[in-house]
């Protein structure tokens, strides 16, 4: 529990409590080095304390900041870490009467209010209230649904601070916000006593947990997670591309960008619990020949029972449906003759009830107190012990070179909750920040064995969206959620941070009856990387209406919108929409940097009593003609930029769920999108 406290200007750029000892006001400055250019280190050392602290500041050429801590134990004795807020300090503290009405708070901050399963993207803005607002996305030892991060908005200077936490653990971030009244000390006839309201927003955010966060053994040095940030003062699609650039260039790994926007199909479209290598077999040729480029094998081909995966999963051995028919080796080996590539789906990090790993090594998973397991079954396998850290690393080693696998898919669908913990040099320390360090090690170390493989991070959908998780991995689901319009609106969310296409997002039905639904396309799902959960158990049931949809929106995906997704910008026309909102409309717009095309997707999200949405480009060049189509209406004109740009687009959609899309192009026919 936080206690509150105040901020004074100049002072608590970080916090942390060692050994029962604050650093504030304890430390003495020693030096102040450029490592580089772009790169500063302020040295501190604790007046009375063995400790040296190193803050860090890394200054990348495009408009964000980098800033983390490495904590040093200089004396022969442990020291427990219970406090670890890697950045904080005042933000704003001024008049604010002057520009804002008086009932109004003059702060408004935007995070993931709902941070449970399915609402990942329920980013939106509300007012800062006075006093401290505390957000802890659940404290479920994972960054979770819920990303560690806020933006800050002033309304009486227009100035935005954006603020993220690279971290997949347990997190929090504290907003307060106080007001005082100040009086004109000034008296007479033109300048009678006033009172000029000021008010002052500060903020910390960092690790969060119930035990001990870390013990710092004698003489080991610690490095923080990093805490991105930048002060903009411009509109909201600005922060958002400059955002994106960073992302881009500085968090998702640069190689095989060439791959990463290839159309996948995960085999877990309609079976649950119905697996076999002959049926398989069939999808993958049918995959091929719908135009789909990777096919991905999910949950359903180990263990005992293919339906059981979930208390299946640790033991990572084909079950007997699928060895007949040459399983796993035949299937990969058929996608690599067609020239396809190939994946695997591993929740390594568990071991269900079910196994033998579960059965014959208790004590390789996290418990609490020594005896409460963690995780809903006490699943969690403990990564901070070498001989589990070993298992989990060679099991998968082994899959992708048994396989040659093309991609690696990983997901996590436990919480680390309640917090793991165990005692150690006298304490009872919390083990999330432990675990965090040894998986990222084991993702960097396996990049590094297999640097041709992509790794595609999933945890339960968009559990672990951070930006330390997503800087491991070459793409990430984004959620769990099929049901429209929620799915739409948590891209919309999640792409205020997270570029389109690092993203997934599914296309299709999940275990029914039924082979794929109308509306499944509606082409709305241009907006990201295309994730496609099955096509039809058979091809005769596919049925000529639905396979021309589905084919008509694999072609628009890899003509049309993947061509603008990598280093597009994105434009959102509906920005902080809440997931489970009453919003009617939620429309997303990609350009190229030039401006000399974009597409748009409009989906009228639930009944209202206007139809009609305007839509007013703002990625093309308005100085020339401009081609406009609309897909799914059928319709084709031309018309000139700057009428485009003024009187915009009428997009009437007569029901709800239903989405038009609208491709713009203003360069000459012989290099416009096709």
């Amino acid at each position: 529990m936080v206690e509150p406290r105040t901020w004074e200007t100049g002072k608590d750029t970080f916090r942390l409590s060692l050994g029962q000892h604050e650093m504030e006001g304890n430390l003495r400055l020693k030096s102040m080095t450029a490592v580089s250019e772009d790169h500063a280190v302020i040295a501190l050392e604790h007046k009375k304390l063995p400790i040296a602290i190193e803050v860090h500041t890394l200054v990348p050429d495009d408009g964000f900041l980098v800033r983390y801590l490495t904590v040093t134990n200089r004396g022969r004795r442990p020291l427990p870490i219970y406090k670890a807020e890697v950045f904080s300090g005042q933000l704003w503290k001024h008049r604010v009467d002057l520009n804002v009405d008086a009932d109004t708070p003059p702060f408004r901050a935007a995070y993931t209010h709902n941070c449970t399963y399915k609402h990942e993207g329920d980013f939106y803005y509300t007012p800062v209230d006075y006093g401290q607002t505390v957000c802890d996305g659940g404290l479920q030892g994972r960054s979770g649904w819920g990303r560690p991060a806020f933006w800050a908005n002033d309304l009486s200077n227009g100035q935005t601070f954006v603020c993220e936490l690279a971290w997949g653990g347990n997190w929090h971030f504290i907003l307060n916000c106080e007001s005082t009244e100040i009086q004109n000390k000034i008296n007479g006839m033109f300048a009678p006593p006033l009172l000029r309201k000021v008010a002052s927003l500060a903020f910390q955010i960092g690790l969060a947990g119930e035990d001990i966060l870390r013990v710092l053994d004698a003489g080991e040095t610690l490095t923080t997670p990093e805490v991105h940030f930048g002060l903009f003062h411009c509109n909201n699609d600005e922060i958002v591309q400059l955002t994106h650039r960073h992302v881009r260039e500085k968090i998702v790994p640069q190689s095989l960008t060439e791959q990463i926007n290839d159309v996948e199909i995960c085999h877990r479209g309609y079976w649950a619990g119905d697996e076999n290598t002959a049926d398989i077999l069939d999808d993958i040729k049918l995959a091929k020949e719908s135009g789909i480029e990777l096919y991905m094998i999910d949950a359903g081909w180990f263990g005992k029972d293919p339906a059981q995966w979930y208390s299946s999963a640790g033991d990572w051995q084909e079950g007997a449906w699928m060895k007949e028919g040459g399983g796993l080796r035949t299937l990969a080996k058929t996608a690599h003759s067609l020239g396809m590539k190939f994946g695997l789906w591993i929740e390594a990090e568990a071991a269900g009830e079910d196994t033998e790993i579960f059965k014959k090594h208790p004590n390789w998973r996290l418990h609490r107190n020594g005896s409460i397991p963690v995780g809903r079954t006490g699943r969690a396998l403990d990564l901070t012990r070498p001989e589990v850290y070993d298992h989990v690393k060679n099991t998968i080693a082994y899959w992708i070179s048994e396989l040659e696998l093309d991609m690696f898919r990983l997901d996590h669908n436990h919480l680390l909750m309640p917090e793991p913990n165990r005692m150690y040099r006298g304490y009872r320390e919390g083990l999330v920040w432990r675990y965090y360090e040894m998986f990222y090690r084991m993702i960097t170390e396996l990049r590094e064995q297999f640097p041709n493989v992509m790794f595609q991070n999933c945890a339960t959908g968009g559990g672990r969206l951070d930006w330390k998780t997503i800087s491991l991995f070459h793409n990430s689901e984004l959620t769990d959620c099929t049901v429209e319009p929620q799915q739409f609106k948590i891209l919309n969310g999640v792409t205020m941070s997270i570029p389109p296409e690092f993203l997934l997002s599914r296309v299709g039905l999940k275990a029914t009856t039924f082979d794929m639904d109308a509306g499944i396309f509606d082409l709305a799902r241009g907006m990201s990387r295309l994730n496609i959960r099955g096509i039809a158990k058979k091809r005769e049931t596919l049925g000529s209406y639905f396979a021309g949809e589905f084919l008509r929106g694999i072609q628009a995906y890899k003509e049309i919108f993947r061509k603008l997704l990598t280093n597009g910008k994105l434009w959102h026309h509906t920005p902080f929409l809440p997931v489970d909102g009453t919003e009617p409309w939620c429309a997303m717009e990609c350009s190229a940097p030039d401006g000399s095309g974009s597409y748009a997707v409009i989906m009228r999200c639930r009944h209202s009593k206007n139809d009609t949405f305007t839509f007013y480009p703002r990625g093309i060049n308005p100085d020339h003609p401009c081609r406009v189509r609309l897909l799914n209406a059928k319709q084709e004109f031309t018309i000139s930029g700057s009428a485009l740009l003024q009187n915009g687009i009428r997009v009437t959609l007569e029901a709800p769920m239903m989405a038009e899309t609208i491709i713009l192009n203003t360069t000459t026919p012989e290099k416009e999108i096709k």
